[in-house]
């Protein structure tokens, strides 16, 4: 019993790296293209704007931060031990910051697609403040903003509301193609990718 134990464990434990380690991978896409973007539009510009100079160059430090974190993980990922060492880490941040810096990373992407792209943040979330795992929260909304510009026609747009006193919202819209009602479901399962109809 105690052998049966054990080597469920063990394949429990493995399961957990492997998971762990695909989704790592996958979430490195997305702040590497959005390094790769600004640089390409320094290269090919000739006659860039200081202005402009340093906003590329802000969208590529924000992403090279969030490289060292991920790549941070992946390292830790070495002495992981049990699947519950990577519970969410909550802590009481500014929501408007957060959203606001992930807006700021997608800006060039933006301008190079010529989307018209947003961030509207309603009065009532001016100074909000949640207890969220920052670092889970980033890669959420990074990654709906990120396939927004990917699927998406002309505008990418981000909101953030209070539908209740005790509640916030975080919508990220874009102009392209709607999922069907009867899609809704998979959307959560990873790496989906769904074929929609030009008709939809």
């Amino acid at each position: 019993a105690l052998d049966k134990f054990r080597q469920d464990h063990e394949k429990e434990l493995y399961e957990a790296k492997i998971k762990f380690f695909i989704h790592i991978s996958h979430e490195l896409r997305t702040p590497v293209t959005l390094v790769k973007g600004p640089l390409d539009d320094i290269m090919a510009r000739q006659n860039m704007s200081y202005d402009e100079l340093m906003e590329d160059l802000g969208v590529m430090r924000k992403n090279v931060d969030r490289l060292y974190s991920l790549t941070g993980q992946l390292l830790d990922f070495k002495d992981m031990d049990s699947p519950e060492k990577y519970a969410l880490n909550y802590s009481r941040v500014s929501i408007p910051n957060l959203l606001n810096d992930i807006f700021q990373s997608f800006t060039t992407l933006a301008r190079k697609q010529n989307f018209d792209y947003s961030l509207d943040i309603a009065e009532s979330c001016n100074g909000l403040y949640a207890e969220v795992d920052s670092d889970a929260f980033m890669k959420i909304i990074s990654n709906l903003v990120s396939n927004a510009f990917k699927y998406g026609d002309d505008y990418v747009k981000i909101r953030l509301h209070t539908p209740e006193d005790d509640k916030f919202c975080v919508v990220v819209e874009n102009g392209g193609n709607r999922i069907p009602d009867s899609k809704e479901e998979e959307i959560f399962k990873l790496f989906l990718q769904i074929l929609l109809a030009q008709d939809i």
